[in-house]
């Protein structure tokens, strides 16, 4: 909703967030729980880079702003992505979802990874388990009732 400051900023956060998870995997380091998160981010060779415009967009004070400044976090984090060769080069692309005044960073980097997975036990996996980190299994495996599912997973 346009004049929602408040919730722009919260969903910024998120945003934020995700990127620099983002950037744990790319580095291949655990990301820690949200107590030395940012102290452990600080500490990765994209930091340096990324933390500029991430802190902008959480300091900002209209969506323009914080649009802008999460656009430039998304390209850096797509060019840290491309630089690992893990899959065929993207290239991001502004696109206005439902014709809503904002913008937004799109590549399918999920699809990328995922059509150059050649082993079949491993795509078969992917295919049946949500793209993410192991954090969402430790997020399931904490409710009782979910972990009989994980366990048909390895099936």
């Amino acid at each position: 909703m346009q004049g929602d400051e408040l919730g722009s900023t919260l969903i910024a956060g998120k945003i934020v967030s995700g990127l620099m998870n983002l950037s744990f995997l790319i580095a291949r380091r655990y990301a820690p729980y949200v107590k030395w998160f940012g102290t452990a981010f600080s500490e990765l060779q994209i930091a340096d880079h990324l933390s500029p415009p991430l802190d902008s967009a959480l300091h900002a004070h209209t969506w323009k702003e914080r649009e802008k400044a999460l656009g430039s976090g998304y390209e850096i984090v797509a060019g840290a992505f491309n630089d690992l060769e893990i899959a065929p080069r993207l290239t991001l692309e502004p696109v206005r979802m439902w014709e809503r005044p904002f913008t937004v960073m799109w590549a399918d980097f999920p699809g990328a990874l995922g059509a150059a997975i050649s082993d079949p036990q491993v795509r078969d996996l992917v295919e049946r388990w949500p793209t993410g980190g192991i954090d969402q299994v430790r997020d399931i495996l904490w409710a009782p009732r979910s972990r009989m599912k994980v366990r048909e997973l390895a099936k």
